[in-house]
C-alpha cells in the first residue's frame, strides 16, 4: 500500500491535537505539511535526511517529531487516524525515542501498554 496524506476531514481533527506554536518562538511552518512529511518518514522507512523537500524543512520536520514524541500526543493522533480508516500498522514508531533524566522510552513501550 503506498503512502497516502491525510484528507481534509481527517486533517481537521488532526489540527487540533498537533502543537499550535513554533516550539522557538518563530513563525510556524505550514503544520499539515510539515505533519504529512513526518508521516511519510514513519510510513515509508526514509532517513530525515532523504525526505521530499516538498514537506518542509528536514530540520523542522524532525523537531515536529520530536516535539510530538516528548509531549505523547502520537497515541491520540493513531487513534483519530484509525477512525477516519487510515492505515496506521506501517508506521514505523520504533522512531520515536523520548530521554528523559529518570529513562529513555520507546514509542513501542506505548504499543505495549495498549496506548498505540
Amino acid at each position: 500500500m503506498p503512502f497516502r496524506e491525510p484528507d481534509d476531514r481527517l486533517w481537521e481533527e488532526l489540527r487540533q491535537i498537533l502543537p499550535v506554536r513554533s516550539p522557538h518562538g518563530g513563525r510556524r511552518a505550514d503544520l499539515r505539511r510539515l505533519f504529512t512529511g513526518v508521516l511519510y518518514v514513519l510510513t515509508t522507512g526514509v532517513a530525515w535526511a532523504d525526505a521530499p523537500r516538498c514537506y518542509g524543512a528536514k530540520s523542522t520536520m524532525h523537531r515536529l517529531h520530536q516535539n510530538l514524541c516528548r509531549t505523547g500526543k502520537y497515541p491520540r493522533l493513531v487513534e483519530v487516524m484509525r477512525a477516519h480508516g487510515y492505515e496506521t500498522g506501517r508506521l514505523d514508531i520504533s522512531r520515536c525515542r523520548i530521554d528523559h533524566p529518570d529513562r529513555t522510552t520507546h514509542l513501542s513501550d506505548w504499543t505495549r501498554t495498549g496506548l498505540l
